[in-house]
């Protein structure tokens, strides 16, 4: 028996009027772990999670952490409303909620979890100005030193043609790579790349189910702030965490 009916038998029992009721239905969410407040707590007690805010954990601190944007996420229920239905929502779909929201405003740099350096061959400038968001002039420029004429790139995008994102497209003939055209004139590859000359390692939080894993990685030497969300080229966003001479530690949004 339903709770509704064990009311108005009561209600019916003692003679009262029963007054007007309000029905929702519940929202699932897929892909976020599990929403049980007692499971969660055991975990933050037993040290199973670093606190409320772990990324690991489907909660309103650790969205905040990560770098959820409160508007979108407001828009997005709004947008969804109420029904007296159970409505299963997929995280991908907050998920690229937030990413349209925050797209327009995140700057945008070059990360390397898996790096690999190749010399260069070629006329190629000793420092090349590249824009933060290519759609928005206020984020600003920042200078890349190529004095070295050699590039860190991703070991999955190694091949014997590629492009250079905003440099060069490159030829790679019995593993000597040289630089061909500054044009885009052909459908080969573009990846993102990293001067050894301006680039530092930091740390790349990233929570997969209930596992938490940290990646060394290669980054951009740019003037980053605290609680900064940044676009990784190819990757994904993420927010900065700590960002200091010392240390530098990016924790994972999303796609």
């Amino acid at each position: 028996m339903d709770s509704t009916r064990k009311q108005k038998l009561l209600y019916d029992h003692m003679g009262w009027e029963y007054p007007e009721t309000l029905y929702w239905g519940r929202v699932s969410i897929h892909g976020s772990g599990s929403f049980s407040t007692s499971e969660i707590r055991r975990g933050v007690e037993n040290k199973m999670y670093s606190g409320w805010d772990d990324p690991r954990i489907p909660t309103l601190r650790s969205m905040r952490r990560k770098g959820f944007d409160p508007a979108a996420l407001r828009n997005f229920w709004v947008d969804m409303g109420v029904t007296q239905k159970d409505v299963a929502v997929a995280m991908e779909s907050i998920e690229a909620s937030n990413a349209a929201s925050i797209d327009s405003t995140s700057r945008r740099i070059s990360l390397i979890s898996n790096p690999v350096n190749i010399s260069i061959q070629g006329e190629i400038p000793c420092e090349i100005i590249l824009q933060f968001h290519p759609d928005n002039p206020k984020a600003g420029t920042r200078k890349v030193s190529l004095a070295s004429e050699t590039v860190t790139i991703e070991e999955e995008d190694l091949s014997d043609s590629f492009r250079l994102k905003e440099l060069a497209n490159v030829e790679s003939t019995k593993g000597v790579f040289e630089i061909g055209s500054t044009e885009r004139d052909d459908d080969r590859p573009i990846v993102h790349w990293l001067s050894p000359d301006s680039s530092v390692t930091c740390e790349l939080i990233m929570a997969n189910g209930s596992d938490l894993s940290v990646l060394s990685c290669l980054v951009e030497d740019a003037d980053l702030e605290i609680g900064e969300v940044v676009q990784l080229e190819r990757k994904g966003f993420a927010r900065v965490e700590d960002w200091s001479q010392n240390s530098r530690r990016l924790l994972w949004l999303h796609r």
